[in-house]
């Protein structure tokens, strides 16, 4: 440990902390509950991928064992180790019963030199085995003898920028909504020892139900014991943001005084610490936790407010946020599929459990696919009108990594009156507003050198998103893209099937002008003769989003293309679906309901919604939740809960929903009140 770097020995030291009270509870004689212990512990650590390598898992719980031993533990000494390096084994062995492959043994092998080509953000030293058009003939003044010889320099990264690129029908809000969305579903602090009773129940789960909000999630500081979520008398606790005259104009959450990498910081005491990365972020975290407030207020108790939030919010990305992103036939023919019960045309479906009932995987395919959203960061953004009182423009940097944080929008830090989104602002006039940028190959350069507060898992030092990206598909083996074409292919119709891009297309016609069909060597994946062209799958929804719109006039700007649209739709319908509260159970069991955030004369912004064999209801948009939560707000008993004085009780428990329990995989044990205890 001596000669670890600073890095490696915080990591060692917060694991050894997960090691500690694993092995706690293994003299209380259950090494199968403190494997799962330490492992999620590991896996909130963003080392989920670490468990799909045996052998680096092998030796990183060995390590953490003997630190453990070396501070006075032991497990039962050294065979207590050993037993739990066998746990680790059988670890391995069951991440695929949560997170699974479409394509099992299709690695794409990604090349370094295809790394660079796609992800560096600065202009290549070009090479001759590498022709590029672009080259600039006059390259830098000869050298001294002894320097480095001149060459001419060649093109950037193909995914870097410095400029904006805006979507004209997308808000830049729904860039930061798919990055809530992504939080709710693919925490990967799961428990995989823990019987998955109704799938991943008390923990992260392929679901779009807010347990990023609701919880519980581990806490990364305090291993077995959940996150604090500061609440009372079934509403979430705030803390008032208030203008120069003293008026309210926002809220941030509760916090406490931390540390992270070397800095001060204000931890949020929220139910998932990813969601204060940004400040963006945050504030859909609290607009959620608002809309729970307004239902409370209206006189719903607890478990009643975080269903109409939960079905709520499923409305408004089935509404609003799915259509902007995705081609509307292929959400019509996946929601359609869902609902009907027809499984065989769907990559993304329930698999079954060891006991044999059904189980809501979710896909590594998705996991590295919905990145995309990493294409509409915009390098800034503008929180509000400018006000001519203060002088102020209330525009802001997304990320300046050489800033203490006081100049941009990284989390961590309490939220001030500057940083308060008037969402009205943010999302209403197509005029005034700041779009998203489009879904292409190119990435901001805001992306390519993240501050390590922004980094949620262990590779702090590494702020290249798009080099992350990739290597982060490599490390866990998912497919080509051109391989998920053909695997969806196999089991759709001819009417939908998917055109699979050619190599010149992926080229963006940029091979050798006297050969406009060759590519460059660094899509194959052998050096034999004619080895088969394959695309990062990451890459290549980017580029297919660019192909499709650059073919049709008509195409929404900034939508993803075919195959990124049904990946994408599947995963967020299922987990609308496969929920204890879904706005589609109400479609099949023909009880209908209705959004209720239509009160004091609010009306739907965007009218009325009818899907096939559904009865018509009013339409939920992001808007549409803001003006409901601030009309809520302003009424005189509306009631606000400061962060000094929150229950010390968890939240009442919430009964599970009549027909919500879609596994066959019951527990012999706890019922779901009793395991959330445990866990606490």
């Amino acid at each position: 440990m001596a000669n670890a770097s600073e890095r490696q020995a915080e990591l060692a030291k917060t694991q050894t902390r997960a090691a500690d009270a694993a092995m706690s509870s293994a003299r209380a004689g259950s090494p199968a509950v403190a494997m799962g212990t330490l492992m999620t512990e590991v896996m909130g650590h963003g080392g989920l991928y670490t468990l799909l390598d045996k052998e680096r898992t092998g030796k990183r719980i060995e390590a953490m064992a003997m630190a453990h031993m070396g501070h006075g533990g032991g497990m039962h000494g050294p065979h207590g180790a050993h037993a739990m390096m066998q746990h680790a084994a059988a670890m391995a062995d069951m991440v695929p019963t949560f997170f699974f492959y479409f394509l099992v043994n299709k690695p794409y092998n990604l090349r370094s030199e295809l790394i660079s080509f796609l992800s560096y953000p600065n202009r290549h030293m070009l090479s001759p085995i590498v022709p590029d058009p672009g080259m600039v003939e006059s390259g830098p003044a000869t050298p001294a003898d002894g320097a480095p010889s001149a060459k001419p320099y060649g093109s950037v990264g193909r995914t870097y920028s410095q400029f904006n690129d805006p979507s004209p029908t997308i808000p830049a809000a729904m860039t930061f909504l798919g990055q809530f969305i992504d939080h709710d579903l693919t925490l990967n602090a799961v428990n995989l020892f823990d019987d998955q009773t109704n799938l991943v129940p008390n923990d992260a789960s392929p679901l779009i139900d807010l347990d990023n909000v609701y919880g519980p999630r581990v806490d990364d500081e305090n291993p077995g014991k959940p996150r604090e979520i500061p609440m009372k008398d079934g509403y979430f606790c705030f803390r008032r943001v208030e203008n120069s005259d003293g008026e309210r104009i926002g809220f941030d959450v509760c916090r406490r005084d931390g540390e992270s990498d070397g800095r001060k910081v204000k931890v949020a005491l929220i139910g998932d610490k990813r969601n204060d990365e940004n400040q963006i972020v945050l504030q859909v975290h609290i607009l959620a936790m608002r809309l729970h407030n307004a239902f409370r207020s209206l006189g719903f108790d607890y478990c009643e407010a975080r269903r109409q939030t939960i079905l709520t919010w499923q409305a408004m990305i089935l509404d609003e946020y799915l259509p902007l992103i995705a081609q509307p036939e292929i959400i019509a023919d996946v929601r359609a599929k869902i609902l009907t019960g027809d499984r065989d045309g769907l990559g993304n479906k329930p698999g079954k459990t060891v006991c044999g009932g059904d189980v809501l995987g979710m896909p590594h395919e998705f996991a590295i696919g919905f990145r995309f959203g990493h294409a509409q960061i915009r390098s800034e953004y503008s929180l509000r009108a400018p006000s001519e009182k203060d002088d102020l423009k209330y525009v802001f940097r997304l990320f300046d990594s050489l800033s203490d944080g006081s100049t941009d929008l990284q989390g961590g830090k309490c939220l001030n009156a500057s940083r308060i989104i008037d969402w009205t602002y943010f999302l209403n006039d197509p005029d005034e507003r700041l779009d998203s940028n489009i879904i292409d190959t190119k990435l901001n350069e805001v992306t390519f050198d993240l501050p390590q507060s922004a980094i949620p898992d262990d590779l702090k030092l590494v702020g290249n998103l798009a080099f992350r990206n990739l290597v982060r598909s490599d490390s866990i083996g998912v497919c080509s893209g051109e391989d998920l074409v053909d695997f969806y292919n196999r089991i759709l119709d001819r009417t939908n099937q998917i055109v699979r891009l050619t190599p010149r297309q992926v080229e963006n016609n940029e091979g050798d002008p006297d050969d406009p069909d060759k590519f460059h060597p660094l899509f194959k994946q052998s050096s034999c003769d004619c080895p088969p062209f394959r695309t990062p799958l990451w890459y290549y929804l980017l580029r297919e989003a660019e192909v499709e719109r650059a073919a049709d006039p008509n195409a929404i700007q900034g939508r993803l293309g075919s195959l990124g649209s049904r990946l994408v739709a599947e995963v967020l319908l299922w987990g609308i679906d496969y929920g204890e509260h879904s706005v589609f159970r109400a479609v099949r069991e023909q009880t209908p309901w209705q959004p209720d955030v239509y009160r004091g004369g609010l009306v739907p912004s965007q009218g009325e919604v009818e899907y096939p064999d559904e009865p018509k209801r009013k339409k939920v948009t992001l808007l549409d939740i803001v003006k409901f939560v601030e009309w809520a707000e302003k009424q005189p008993d509306f009631i606000v809960h400061d962060c000094c004085d929150p229950d010390q009780a968890p939240p009442p428990y919430c009964p599970p929903t009549p027909g919500g329990d879609t596994s066959a995989c019951k527990s012999t044990g706890d019922d779901p009140k009793s395991a959330a205890q445990s866990a606490g």
